[in-house]
């Protein structure tokens, strides 16, 4: 009766990030949706990054099984990165098993060519961000302070990143921290 319900209540049903669900997740979903065709869901198997915690990006072909009438659209035009960026992406994904093969691309032009600079430490990081931001800063004219943005993976990497900016007198804005 409980099952019905929420049937005949939810008529439509968006799952995004879809390749990180699991399998209490996976049937939850069919059995909401059931025989109806009101299933839309938005997902990449080449960024399933939970599986320690049972996110089974199989799912997504599971879809096709249970869901015969699903449409898949792939959306490989990426409108942030330049196609140098989305080369490297690819040859890196290359490496993983894929569900579902893709070539990502973009029309944003060739874009500026990547760096790898290695460091032995974190800290060691911290300290060439900082200087590659004072040289920045100081040889492009009219460069400012908000010109510059650091993206990080994880909340741990924060502390040292900020002391080497507070050593260099670099002034900065922490979104999303305390």
């Amino acid at each position: 009766d409980i099952l019905e319900r929420w049937q005949h209540r939810l008529h439509y049903l968006l799952v995004d990030e879809y390749q990180d669900t699991n399998s209490s997740q996976y049937l939850l979903v069919r059995q909401l949706v059931g025989n109806r065709s009101g299933l839309t869901v938005v997902g990449d198997d080449d960024q399933s990054i939970y599986a320690w915690r049972g996110a089974r990006p199989e799912n997504l072909t599971k879809l096709k099984e249970d869901f015969p009438n699903l449409e898949v659209i792939k959306l490989e035009q990426n409108y942030r990165s330049s196609a140098r960026i989305l080369r490297a992406a690819n040859t890196l994904i290359a490496n993983n098993e894929h569900l579902f093969e893709k070539r990502l691309w973009s029309a944003l032009g060739e874009g500026d060519p990547i760096r790898v600079v290695p460091c032995a430490d974190d800290k060691e990081e911290a300290v060439m961000i900082a200087a590659e931001i004072l040289h920045r800063k100081h040889t492009t004219r009219r460069a400012r302070w908000g010109d510059f943005a650091v993206l990080y993976r994880g909340n741990h990497q924060s502390r040292v990143l900020e002391q080497a900016l507070r050593e260099q007198q670099i002034p900065y804005h922490l979104s999303g921290g305390t």
